[in-house]
């Protein structure tokens, strides 16, 4: 990284945090969206950065504690324009949000929604999926969303 890398853009920093994915932390993972980007003297920026944490789907079911959801977090950091971080406040999930993406992923998982994975208990016809594992950095098997359900009368 040069001098000047980053002149105060939110997409600089966005696609710089895409690029160095772990800077923030081995769990903590894009998308990333920048915003109130300011200087802090002649070669710190610091802005407010919105990412996602991610948690094993269950830690104690050998089925899926391989598997991360990614829960939203926000914060700040200040990186010096060599990429260099030099301060950031970035906090991992509360337990209440834990445990609500947890509940939420079983919920895909048993219910037939993840892409490539059976169903483990039925509830009528496999509804289409709406989610898919991924294989990302550091080989995490991560749940993403690739669409919606639709229901009658919405």
């Amino acid at each position: 990284m040069g001098k000047g890398q980053f002149a105060g853009s939110p997409e600089e920093l966005e696609a710089f945090l895409t690029a160095n994915e772990g800077v923030l932390g081995p769990d903590v993972v894009g998308p990333f969206r920048v915003s109130a980007v300011s200087r802090i003297g002649r070669d710190v920026v610091r802005c407010e950065v919105a990412a996602h944490h991610l948690v094993p789907a269950d830690p104690h079911d050998p089925a899926s504690r391989d598997i991360c959801v990614p829960v939203p977090v926000s914060g700040w950091m200040e990186l010096r324009e060599d990429g260099t971080l030099v301060a950031k406040s970035l906090e991992a999930p509360g337990q209440a949000e834990t445990r609500e993406a947890r509940m939420f992923a079983q919920d895909l998982l048993k219910g037939g929604s993840v892409e490539g994975l059976p169903a483990t208990r039925s509830l009528g016809p496999r509804p289409r999926p709406t989610h898919t594992l991924r294989t990302e950095a550091g080989g995490r098997r991560v749940l993403r969303r690739i669409g919606f359900t639709q229901t009658a009368g919405c």
